[in-house]
């Protein structure tokens, strides 16, 4: 039986909730009690570790039976009850504030969601639209009401699975940026072995981690060290560290160059994998079809040695599309989607031409980031996260890099610490 990505909690906005439905909802096993709007309740706490208050900001989606309205709450308290957001609504601040060193709290079965953690003052939501959907929080815009407050989030999925089971699901992302060092700890049953118990924990662990990955990217110069965002208030410590995408798209954050990867890509990769070559792609990650890939007129072309007829093209990425996960094939499908992904991991981890393997596998993950270009900010971060899996771009589950998995069935208690600042 097939286990849920990590991906598909992500992909999981609006638009797709669309079949999730308070009846399958009813049907999560082992809980005891409901929210004010029937959700089902799994035990939370938080513990606080950075000697300061902290107001949490927590949100999803749902589609309740077969109304196709989309509907979208908040969490209103710490027993996990809901609140619809309001429509066409103008700023409005939204946080619960931690009571103290340790919230023994409720979380509800939201599919979708999103929870934020914001040091010394709640978050400002911009607007919502017609169904109610909040305006997103970014980090890279410096007209943003929060872009001056400390903040970081994790996503979470909990919904229907198979048999009757629910499938909950997390991660400790820093695809946008790094604030907040968090280590979750996930209790429940074993994917497809619900009645096995199972307890995950990833993010990072004690020992002022997050102090340390700044002072590392900071380390490592420019254009790196441009990626941390100060506190404006003299003496606090740094508010985030873009992931290189996010500066690249960004407004009024400095800047990081457009062109970092270029000659990576266009004068080593290419040549050295070019038609008159003997240096080959061999992609076998969709067995039983095997393509093989080379470079001919600046772009990469992988044809079928088996089970398939479908060749698929791949223009020379750019720099932004590595690092936004937006590098695409020809045709568009889950194949290429695959292929490219393996090369947009491959890329920024700088493994091709330095290794045969494709894409080099987790039992071989001493070999990232072991040459020119060197992507500090993954290097980093990764150095220091718990088994040395972190998510810091949207490539980095590919040989599972960002961790095996991170979900249970059923689950029975659910745990988030927010680790110390300094």
């Amino acid at each position: 039986m097939k286990d849920f990505s990590r991906r598909d909690a992500i992909k999981l906005g609006a638009g797709a909730l669309a079949a999730a439905s308070l009846p399958n909802f009813a049907r999560a096993k082992g809980l005891t009690g409901t929210n004010n709007i029937g959700l089902p309740l799994v035990p939370f706490t938080i513990t606080n570790n950075t000697s300061q208050d902290v107001f949490m900001y927590a949100f999803g989606t749902l589609s309740p039976g077969s109304n196709p309205q989309i509907n979208n709450y908040f969490v209103s308290n710490f027993n996990g009850d809901c609140k619809r957001f309001p429509v066409n609504a103008g700023p409005t601040m939204y946080g619960l504030k931690l009571p103290g060193p340790v919230t023994n709290a409720s979380w509800p079965q939201l599919p979708g969601s999103r929870i934020y953690f914001s040091v010394g003052k709640k978050l400002v939501v911009s607007s919502t639209n017609g169904n109610g959907l909040p305006n997103a929080i970014v980090p890279n815009v410096s007209t943003d009401p929060n872009f001056n407050t400390l903040w970081d989030f994790v996503e979470a999925n909990w919904g229907p699975g198979p048999d009757g089971n629910t499938v909950f699901q997390w991660n400790v992302t820093q695809v946008n940026a790094f604030a907040l060092a968090f280590e979750q700890v996930l209790n429940g049953g074993t994917p497809s072995f619900p009645n096995v118990p199972l307890e995950l924990t990833f993010g990072f662990g004690p020992g002022g981690l997050r102090a340390k990955i700044f002072a590392e990217i900071a380390n490592a110069g420019a254009p790196w060290s441009n990626l941390i965002i100060p506190d404006p208030t003299p003496g606090n410590p740094p508010l985030r560290v873009l992931q290189p995408g996010y500066a690249l798209t960004g407004v009024g954050v400095p800047t990081f160059p457009k062109d970092q990867l270029h000659d990576y890509v266009n004068n080593v990769v290419i040549p050295y994998y070019d038609e008159a070559t003997k240096n080959r792609l061999i992609f076998a990650n969709l067995a039983p079809p095997i393509w093989i890939g080379h470079t001919s007129g600046g772009k990469f072309i992988f044809e079928p040695m088996k089970d398939t007829t479908t060749t698929y093209t791949f223009n020379a990425p750019h720099t932004v599309d590595m690092y936004n996960n937006s590098f695409f094939g020809n045709p568009v499908d889950g194949n290429s989607n695959a292929i490219a992904a393996a090369l947009g991991a491959s890329i920024l981890r700088s493994t091709l031409t330095f290794d045969p393997e494709f894409p080099v596998s987790q039992a071989n993950r001493n070999l990232f980031y072991m040459h020119q270009p060197l992507f500090e900010y993954a290097k980093i971060i990764h150095k220091y996260a718990l088994n040395n899996h972190a998510f810091c771009f949207g490539y980095d589950e590919v040989s599972q890099d960002a961790g095996e998995s991170q979900q249970v069935w059923n689950p029975t208690s659910l745990a988030l610490t927010i680790r110390r600042l300094t």
